[in-house]
């Protein structure tokens, strides 16, 4: 999702990638995978990439950022990201999960 997200950005010769490049990349994976007749929730169970649990927590941060960017717009602030960031860890730790939360990517062209 990161390369995909980053590649979004580097598609409109931008430095660095935006919440709405992740949220748009997400949107490009969900479509290639229902292109194969599959969903997120499929494509984990048949790669065994993502446990139902993850896929709860994917969807919880994406609602986050959505509702932000429903409320302060886009580009949000750093502030916003901040609290984002701050939000999704403390759901990754409630849930038990072992990912890394970083919704500032950089690009290097």
């Amino acid at each position: 999702m990161e390369r995909l997200t980053i590649a979004r950005a580097k598609c409109e010769y931008r430095q660095e990638a935006t919440i709405t490049d992740a949220i748009e990349a997400i949107d490009i994976y969900k479509e290639a995978l229902s292109g194969l007749g599959l969903t997120l929730a499929t494509a984990g169970e048949l790669h065994g990439i993502h446990s139902e649990n993850e896929l709860s927590a994917i969807s919880e941060m994406e609602n986050m950022i959505r509702s932000n960017m429903a409320i302060e717009g886009v580009p949000l602030s750093a502030e916003s990201i901040r609290h984002l960031e701050m939000e999704c860890g403390a759901l990754v730790t409630r849930k038990a999960l072992t990912v890394r939360v970083d919704l500032t990517l950089h690009i290097q062209m």
